[in-house]
């Protein structure tokens, strides 16, 4: 059990398994196995397992205003509880990336957090509207390789279909290629990196982020 009173930082959790009660400035959720809750700094809140069925968590905190403008800018400020998405590899790359003191932890922290709320932005804004299995196949490959090459065959066989039937699936549902959301998603990256991070020179987001150089 634990509560807080004008909490001074930002608290992201997952739950992989069980469920639990979340109170946050008087509203009541009741998070489950695949859900993430966000207590945003200055909070008061609460939080506790259910007794039956004991939830299991991986969670972080945070603070600065990184978190605050990203959370503005994804229209989040207000959302504290995310339903069913599938985020927990990233709050375990975060735990991997601060528990072996990467050389660039600071830089892959900011990039994790940046991932945590486009997935969980991405996931609100699907609300009722459920796309195809297939189709979000290839948007979570996507999401989860955005610092690593990218070929269409590997798209095309996690679905099974030729890469021309693969491309179609896909844009029918985000109206984007496959190549065009990955291009977009690692610009918005390199915007979030280049205007919190100015000490990092643009070949170094580059490469980061998998373009040929810094000038493409």
């Amino acid at each position: 059990y634990v509560r807080r009173y004008k909490c001074r930082m930002y608290v992201f959790e997952y739950i992989y398994h069980g469920k639990g009660v979340v109170n946050i400035n008087g509203l009541t959720c009741r998070p489950k196995a695949g859900d993430m809750y966000i207590l945003n700094q200055g909070s008061d809140h609460e939080y506790y397992t259910d007794k039956k069925d004991r939830w299991r968590k991986i969670w972080f905190t945070a603070s600065g205003m990184l978190i605050e403008q990203l959370l503005r800018a994804y229209g989040m400020t207000s959302v504290h509880w995310v339903r069913d998405v599938d985020i927990k590899h990233l709050f375990l790359e975060m735990f991997a990336a601060v528990k072996n003191e990467a050389p660039d932890q600071h830089n892959l922290t900011a990039l994790l957090l940046h991932k945590v709320v486009i997935e969980s932005a991405a996931r609100l804004r699907l609300g009722a509207h459920r796309t195809s299995p297939e189709a979000n196949a290839i948007k979570n490959y996507l999401d989860r390789n955005i610092l690593k090459p990218i070929c269409l065959d590997d798209i095309a066989g996690l679905i099974h279909k030729s890469p021309s039937q693969a491309i179609r699936i896909f844009k029918k549902e985000f109206s984007v290629t496959p190549y065009e959301y990955i291009i977009r998603e690692r610009i918005n990256s390199a915007k979030m990196l280049l205007g919190n991070h100015p000490y990092m020179s643009v070949k170094e987001v580059a490469y980061m982020l998998n373009f040929s150089d810094e000038h493409y």
